[in-house]
């Protein structure tokens, strides 16, 4: 029996993707196996940019006392927070369907009385940030041919792939490659139209990759596909334009 990707994809011809990879096309296990292949070095780089104000408290004013502790950079170390608090939930979420054990740091995970997650010691390392956060991502990676096959869970699936797509939105909010370029074409997702960041290959032999400022991954072959069709639009429309502006001369229309 041929099953189709419960996403619905399709190829570019309109014709259903098939789903290769449990119930789902190569498309969107790629885009998560990618986003959980870059989290260990993300996590690391975030706590390495947790860098001290010097001498400033969070109201911005510079303390009298020089035992004071420095505040650190909060915007990435939230971010570097919210990325591990977020694997440890998913990686309980899914040994839960699959009935076995979280991996180790999930079940160690420090939470409050409420059994929320508050995320990494505020003293780690980015080594260690790393270590923690790959081998969750490495944990869900190895079972997720395994995840997508769920029949019960697609809701689960779903929202777990659209919590990962904050690793693109962490990617462009703290770039640890060359800075992207940018493309001309505004994010097609939707009615998204945020601007489209192109990163370069990190290594011989590595693809673009392309994300918007709000999240959303594309796999090189498909932006080309999109670029293409957004290109030949605007040539479209520049040659209605200028037959609109050739007619309006010609009959002295204002």
């Amino acid at each position: 029996m041929t099953l189709f990707c419960e996403n619905e994809c399709t190829y570019d011809d309109g014709s259903p993707r098939l789903a290769e990879h449990g119930r789902y096309c190569t498309r969107c296990w790629r885009r998560l196996d990618m986003a959980l292949t870059q989290a260990p070095d993300l996590a690391a780089h975030l706590v390495a940019s947790v860098v001290p104000s010097a001498g400033a408290d969070e109201s911005g004013k510079v303390s009298a006392s020089k035992d004071a502790p420095l505040p650190l950079n909060h915007a990435a170390f939230d971010d570097a927070n919210e990325l591990y608090s977020m694997l440890v939930y998913w990686s309980g979420v899914f040994a839960g369907h699959l009935q076995t054990q979280p991996p180790a740091p999930a079940r160690a995970a420090w939470r409050t009385t409420t059994a929320k997650i508050v995320g990494l010691p505020a003293d780690i390392t980015p080594q260690d940030a790393g270590n923690l956060t790959g081998e969750l991502a490495r944990w869900i990676r190895n079972r997720l041919d395994t995840i997508l096959t769920g029949v019960d869970w697609a809701d689960d699936i779903a929202a777990f792939t659209d919590a990962i797509a904050d690793v693109w939105r962490m990617n462009a909010r703290w770039p640890r490659i060359d800075r992207p370029a940018f493309s001309r074409m505004p994010c097609p997702r939707d009615d998204c139209q945020a601007r489209l960041a192109v990163y370069p290959p990190a290594f011989p032999g590595d693809a673009r990759r392309i994300v918007c400022t709000s999240g959303h991954w594309y796999p090189e072959d498909e932006y080309e596909h999109l670029i293409l069709v957004f290109e030949q639009t605007l040539r479209e429309q520049k040659q209605v334009e200028r037959t609109v502006r050739h007619l309006a001369r010609k009959y002295g229309l204002a």
